[in-house]
């Protein structure tokens, strides 16, 4: 389809986007959920690969049961 441009985005939920178990990973800090630094260097990271728009909830929660 030339011509088409597709614009991505980045929804961080809960400090590691909308993947449930992923703060589960070798890799990944468990406190990132908490951690505003971590959400401004995934915004970076989504910045530097072009995404838009960046998508944050309007309220602070911590969920459980996860």
């Amino acid at each position: 389809m030339a011509g088409k441009n597709i614009i991505l985005g980045l929804l961080l939920t809960d400090g590691y986007s909308d993947l449930r178990g992923a703060w589960r990973a070798p890799h990944v800090d468990p406190n990132n959920s908490a951690d505003f630094g971590a959400s401004v260097r995934y915004a970076q990271a989504a910045e530097r690969g072009t995404f838009a728009p960046l998508l944050l909830p309007d309220f602070a929660a911590v969920q459980s049961g996860l």
